[in-house]
């Protein structure tokens, strides 16, 4: 019995420090674009949601500028660089974003973890 509590205590916290690992290997991707009408893009970006769980978005967030409600900012985290690397360059991304309004080149720019607190 006591050494099934070791096993498991230490599967336990090998599991933890896997996830730790991977999360720290994670990657944030930040797009800023001006859209034509918040509203339409909005609907577009939400009925993308099955495509982005797909490409490995495991978390998101939609800000807008308070001077110009039309400025979007949006955070997308990832497991994986590289996944979040596909997902910014893919065509079907692309193709959205010409189809609900986004005006110009977006800013899109991907980061790691350099500190947490």
């Amino acid at each position: 019995m006591k050494r099934c509590m070791i096993i498991l205590l230490s599967s336990m916290l090998i599991s933890g420090l896997m996830i730790s690992v991977s999360a720290a290997q994670g990657a944030r991707l930040f797009a800023h674009h001006t859209v034509a009408d918040f509203e339409i893009w909005k609907k577009g970006y939400d009925s993308f949601a099955r495509e982005q769980k797909k490409a490995g978005v495991i978390k998101k967030s939609v800000y807008r500028s308070v001077d110009n409600p039309n400025e979007v900012t949006v955070i997308h985290d990832f497991k994986d660089l590289n996944r979040a690397r596909a997902f910014a360059n893919s065509p079907e991304l692309e193709a959205l974003m010409v189809k609900i309004g986004v005006q110009g080149k977006p800013q899109i720019w991907i980061t790691k973890v350099a500190e947490k607190h």
